[in-house]
């Protein structure tokens, strides 16, 4: 175990964190940036970085309206049974 131990730490110490566009790419995002490569690949095309992180920047943005939306209808529904928060609570 303490061999495992090291591996992991002598991996962190010497990865550094993967960059695209000035953004970090957390491991959600590097694998995303990945699957689009390979549908590249096997579609026969060449992967593109730029397309790529278009790509990335569409389903990102996606996937926050997606999660804003669903906030934002859970909070009508609050409102209109009559549970609205009180300034206090919204903090």
């Amino acid at each position: 175990m303490k061999q495992i131990g090291k591996l992991g730490q002598k991996i962190f110490r010497r990865v550094k964190p993967k960059k695209m566009n000035g953004r970090y790419l957390d491991g959600v995002l590097l694998l995303e940036i990945c699957r689009n490569y390979e549908q590249a690949i096997n579609s026969g095309n060449i992967p593109n970085i730029e397309s790529a992180w278009s790509g990335l920047c569409k389903s990102e943005t996606l996937k926050a309206f997606q999660q804003a939306e669903t906030i934002l209808l859970q909070e009508e529904k609050k409102f209109s049974d009559g549970r609205c928060l009180a300034k206090a609570e919204m903090k």
